[in-house]
C-alpha cells in the first residue's frame, strides 16, 4: 500500500493534509489499518480507487468498502456523492476507535475521558476487591491501571480535570470498599502515594506527570526525526 500511494501522489494532485510546521500528511499505515487523509473532491476519491485498486492487483487482497470509515472534518455538509461510495459515514460527535484511540470530528473532550473512564471501569470489573489485598491492589493499580492510558496520553492532551477524574477511580479502587460495598476512608493521603520512591513511598506516577512525560517524549522523537 505504501508503494502504490507514494507513486500515485508524485504523479497526479493528489492531495493530502498539510500540517501547521508545513509537513505533508497523506497516509498512516499500521499492521493492517490504513488511514488516508484527503481533501473531499470527487477527484481524489477517483485517484484513491486507482490506489487501492493497484495495491489489490499486486497483493492480492480484497479491501471490503463496507469496513471503512469515512470521518468528514471542518465540513458543513457532506457532498452527496461521498454517501454513494459504500463506506460507513460517521457523524458528528461519534467517536470512531482508530488503532486504540477515541477519534472522530466534533468529538469534545468530555466524550475522550468517558472513553479512557469506561475501559478503567471495565477493567477494573474484573477483579473484586475483597479478594485482593492492599499490596495487590497496588500492584494492579501500578503496573495495569497506569499502563493503559499510555497509548492515548501519547496521542492526545487532556486537561488537568480528565485527569484528576480518572486519578479518582485509582484513588477509590487502591482502598477498596468495606462489608457494605461503600467505599473506604483513605488511610494516607493521596499527595503520599504520588510522592517519588527515594523518599521511601509507594512511588506512584500521577496521570498529570505521565501525560506530560509522554507527550514531550513523543515531541522529542518528532524533533529527531
Amino acid at each position: 500500500m505504501e508503494l502504490p500511494t507514494r507513486t500515485e501522489k508524485q504523479i497526479t494532485n493528489f492531495t493530502g493534509y498539510t500540517c501547521k510546521i508545513n509537513d505533508f500528511l497523506l497516509h498512516n499505515l499500521f499492521a493492517d489499518d490504513s488511514g488516508v487523509m484527503l481533501r473531499a473532491t470527487g477527484e481524489n476519491f477517483d485517484e484513491l480507487r486507482s490506489v487501492i485498486a493497484t495495491y489489490e492487483t499486486i497483493s492480492g487482497a480484497k479491501l471490503k468498502i463496507n469496513k471503512s470509515t469515512i470521518i468528514p472534518v471542518a465540513m458543513d455538509e457532506t457532498p452527496p456523492w461521498l454517501h454513494s461510495i459504500g463506506c460507513y459515514m460517521a457523524r458528528a460527535g461519534e467517536i470512531i476507535r482508530y488503532l486504540g484511540l477515541p477519534i472522530g470530528w466534533q468529538v469534545t473532550e468530555n466524550q475522550q475521558r468517558h472513553y479512557i473512564f469506561g475501559r478503567l471501569q471495565r477493567r477494573l470489573g474484573n477483579w473484586t476487591y475483597r479478594v485482593l489485598s492492599f499490596a495487590g491492589r497496588m500492584i494492579v493499580l501500578k503496573h495495569i491501571l497506569k499502563a493503559m492510558p499510555n497509548h492515548i496520553f501519547t496521542c492526545l492532551s487532556l486537561s488537568c480535570d480528565s485527569l484528576h477524574k480518572n486519578e479518582a477511580i485509582c484513588r477509590r479502587f487502591l482502598w477498596g470498599k468495606n462489608d457494605e460495598g461503600n467505599d473506604r476512608v483513605p488511610l494516607v493521603a493521596w499527595t503520599d502515594i504520588l510522592r517519588p520512591k527515594r523518599e521511601g513511598v509507594y512511588a506512584v506516577t500521577s496521570f498529570e506527570l505521565q501525560s506530560k512525560g509522554l507527550r514531550l517524549k513523543q515531541f522529542m522523537k518528532l524533533m529527531g526525526n
